[in-house]
């Protein structure tokens, strides 16, 4: 072996003669590596009048004397350049800018930038664990914006987040796992965000609070001010806000809320339909005394009306339909429709347009008052009651037959009347002849013809200047 291992220093041999040159050598190429500081590393060509001694890291695109040194050593000594080639490890010293770089084998890095204080390259400086070596903490400066200096302070039990007191962007995913953290506790005005930057279009941001609970715990979400008279705004911006089916109820007992549309049990609410129920049922409950349902309208050409559908095409409304008078309105199919009944506002009577319609009845209603109105299908008369009689509304009228036996000077025969009653005022006329003897010198007899009457049935009775037989056809009305 003639040289050294890691230096390249050259041996001086048992026999050699002029021992002196060797050690020389050896000496001035210690000279040259040892405590190596460099004038310059941006130096690519040689200087014209270099001091013994000079040392340069030899910039790439060496020419001249330096012409295939690119990033060796170029050390002035003895009036000649000498090459120094790098071994992995080496550490120099940049008079030029007061930095330190170490030559890693195919490049000097920075170790130590210089300036005022000591700055090292963020590929190269780490903190490892004594213990365990394999316990690295690296700094990596990429998302630091170029021109800007950040500060950094090493924690203590005191200071969390190693007490940063600028602003700080965590790119990676971060875990607070304290069981009590706060977010701008401090006094004054300040923005706390979270989620708040842009997001490309496709990508969805997901900011959970409070997921992780498990059954029978309790999360508790407050949003603004706990401080009774402290107020607040919450403002969403989101398009659209889902509760999860696990969302049970929301309690906001004192509060007011705005919404331009509300679709309630699944319903979409638009801009008619701006308050929208899918349900079996509704209920509206009293708040005291009672509760109203209000339906207000602008002028009394509009529309204030509650409308009944079929397959969302109207089948009925009521309400002020085009006036301030009240009106129940049913339509065939949601086009036409046919008013059933119109209150005047003004005096409160009521007007079937259509005509009215009395439901028949198989027998007189039980209970009926003064004022009843009802038809009677088995008598086929409509009644009314009226003085605490029951009464035939209209004109009853009827045909019949006295029977006078023969050589009779009077004549009498009940008759069937439905409809009469006691206070009915019977009319009888004579009627046609039951046969063609209406010339009947009998019924020139005729002295009178008259009827009483009682309940469903007249008595009919007749008298006779001559005695008389035979039959004898009336007609009766009542009143």
């Amino acid at each position: 072996m003639t040289d050294t291992p890691n230096l390249v220093l050259p041996y001086i041999a048992g026999s050699q003669a002029q021992k002196h040159i060797t050690h020389n050598e050896a000496i001035r190429l210690l000279d040259g590596m040892v405590q190596l500081s460099v004038l310059s590393r941006i130096v690519a060509t040689p200087p014209g009048s270099p001091t013994d001694g000079s040392r340069y890291i030899v910039a790439p695109g060496a020419t001249g004397a330096w012409a295939g040194w690119d990033l060796n050593v170029a050390f002035w000594v003895d009036g000649a350049w000498m090459r120094l080639i790098p071994r992995v490890g080496w550490i120099a010293y940049s008079v030029a800018d007061t930095g330190f770089y170490t030559w890693n084998g195919s490049a000097w890095v920075v170790l130590s930038a210089g300036g005022s204080s000591s700055v090292f390259n963020d590929a190269t400086f780490f903190l490892q664990d004594n213990g365990d070596l394999t316990k690295q903490a690296q700094f990596d400066l990429a998302t630091i914006t170029t021109g800007t200096t950040r500060v950094f302070t090493l924690p203590n039990g005191s200071t969390a987040l190693a007490g940063l007191a600028i602003a700080q962007t965590f790119s990676a995913t971060q875990t607070f796992s304290g069981t009590s953290n706060t977010f701008g506790g401090g006094v004054g005005t300040g923005i706390q965000e979270l989620a708040s930057g842009a997001t490309n279009s496709g990508n969805t941001k997901t900011v959970n609070i409070g997921t992780a609970g498990k059954s029978g715990s309790t999360t508790a979400v407050t949003i603004g001010s706990a401080v009774a008279g402290a107020l607040g705004t919450l403002t969403i911006n989101s398009p659209s806000v889902v509760f999860a089916t696990t969302v049970s109820s929301i309690a906001m007992a004192a509060a007011n809320v705005s919404a331009l549309y509300l679709g309630l049990g699944g319903a979409a609410a638009d801009a008619t339909n701006r308050l929208s129920l899918n349900a079996p049922a509704s209920l509206f409950n009293h708040a005291g005394a009672g509760h109203q349902i209000k339906v207000n309208k602008n002028a009394a050409g509009d529309t204030a009306s509650l409308l009944f559908q079929s397959g969302f095409s109207g089948r009925a409304e009521m309400g002020l339909t085009g006036s301030d008078d009240w009106t129940i309105k049913v339509s065939p199919d949601g086009s036409t429709y046919f008013p059933a009944l119109v209150c005047d506002r003004t005096t409160g009577r009521p007007t079937f347009p259509q005509g009215e319609i009395l439901g028949p009845l198989a027998a007189d209603p039980t209970g009926r008052a003064d004022g009843w109105l009802w038809y009677n299908s088995t008598t086929l008369r409509t009644m009314a009651r009226s003085g605490g009689v029951d009464r035939v509304v209209g004109q009853l009228a009827g045909t019949g037959v006295l029977a006078v036996a023969d050589n009779a000077f009077e004549a009498s025969t009940v008759i069937s009347a439905p409809g009469v009653t006691s206070g009915s005022v019977i009319l009888v006329v004579l009627g046609a002849a039951l046969d063609s003897d209406e010339n009947s010198p009998e019924l020139l007899d005729l002295v009178t013809l008259w009827g009483a009457a009682g309940t469903d049935q007249i008595t009919v009775g007749a008298a006779f200047d001559t005695p008389t037989s035979g039959s004898i056809n009336i007609n009766w009305s009542a009143l």
